[in-house]
């Protein structure tokens, strides 16, 4: 018998699903509504995605005689939800890639997103890939990057004026110059140039040794997680010169982090216990740094590693941070994966009423509803 309250239920879940299957913006913009992010927190891009895989995409720029424009994030990536929120929402940005570009966003959660990050040594999210017809990197920005920085830095790559160049000659003329000479190596790194990179981190040691200036800790870092962990995935090392890390220069901010690198290598390795045992080592440095709490939440999200005990870490720091949207967001994506939807619902809507502007949060709370009220 069809009850009011069944009969409630069942409209719920319709109007639920009716607003979720708007929430997918990775293709081209539908209907008549205009880019941008709507009034239920939808967002519709301007950018129109081709909707095949990478081999199509080179495929199709070959006969058009156009390059492929290669955006790699991930679903859960905030920066990634930036990216979609206020830049490829906006028209001229829409306009430039038409232009000269077969634009491919793949998410490295999905379809064969990891086979492509992987192909081209990708390593932070976002990143943004310029190829050639034939499928060859021309160059690459990562992270967050405004619209108009997005398309003077895209343009330069598509034309040819060589980055990573102008950063060589910077350093050549200015080699005291220790941000250009970090930049170098971090360009190196990302490109999977391992001997030009690690030749560029020993220079900055040598002018860095004590970390005086704050280089040393990072070189030292990113020597372990880019070259080691990465491009020779040997993790075990990776861990070793973390360690090494954390003893020649205690107290520092790299230090810090490289307990939830060492926790991500020993997950990795199929050691759960000794990964939750690092991200514990991490929240007591401080347990009033809101971003231990998070960095627990996000690794136990991440790597599937100790999610009630990752939840019992963010209930603490949600006592001191009652109104950090991040905790709740966490706390939410972990009560989904343990099958708590109506729970993970109630923790989305409150990040989503924290921040409003944050429109992630707003449509996942939605699917979460979804999932939760579904028979």
């Amino acid at each position: 018998m069809l009850t009011p309250h069944r009969l409630q239920k069942i409209l719920l879940v319709v109007l639920a699903l009716a607003s979720a299957c708007r929430t997918h913006t990775a293709h081209k913009p539908v209907g008549a509504a205009a880019p941008g992010v709507q009034g239920d927190g939808t967002v519709i891009v301007a950018v129109d995605w081709f909707s095949g895989g990478l081999e199509a995409a080179i495929a199709l720029a070959q006969r058009e005689n156009k390059r492929v424009y290669l955006d790699v994030g991930a679903y859960w990536c905030p920066p990634c939800h930036r990216m979609e929120e206020e830049v490829y929402t906006d028209k001229s940005v829409a306009q430039f890639l038409e232009q000269g570009f077969i634009a491919l966003h793949v998410d490295i959660e999905k379809e064969d997103g990891q086979a492509t990050a992987e192909r081209y040594q990708v390593q932070v999210y976002p990143t943004v890939l310029v190829l050639d017809a034939s499928g060859v990197e021309m160059g690459r920005l990562v992270d967050f990057t405004p619209a108009n920085v997005l398309k003077r830095g895209v343009e330069q790559i598509a034309a040819g004026q060589n980055l990573l160049a102008a950063l060589q000659a910077d350093v050549a003329r200015n080699p005291d110059d220790l941000e250009k000479s970090y930049q170098l190596a971090s360009a190196y790194a990302l490109s999977a140039n391992k001997a030009a990179a690690e030749q560029q981190m020993q220079s900055i040691l040598q002018a860095d040794p004590d970390n005086g200036r704050g280089y040393a800790e990072r070189v030292l870092y990113d020597h372990a997680f880019f070259i080691t962990a990465k491009l020779d995935r040997d993790l075990e090392r990776a861990i070793r010169e973390m360690q090494t890390l954390q003893t020649r220069f205690p107290g520092t901010d790299k230090a810090a982090r490289a307990y939830r690198m060492m926790g991500r290598f020993h997950a990795e390795l199929g050691r759960p216990d000794e990964a939750a045992a690092c991200l514990r080592k991490l929240v007591a440095l401080d347990p009033n740094n809101v971003d231990w709490y998070a960095n627990f939440g996000w690794f136990s999200f991440r790597h599937r590693v100790a999610p009630n005990e990752a939840l019992e870490v963010l209930k603490t720091g949600l006592a001191k941070f009652p109104d950090n949207a991040e905790l709740h967001y966490l706390a939410g994506e972990l009560n989904r994966a343990l099958g708590r939807s109506a729970m993970a619902a109630d923790a989305l809507e409150r990040a989503a009423a924290l921040e409003p502007k944050t429109t992630y949060y707003r449509r996942r709370a939605r699917e979460l509803r979804v999932a939760a009220i579904t028979p």
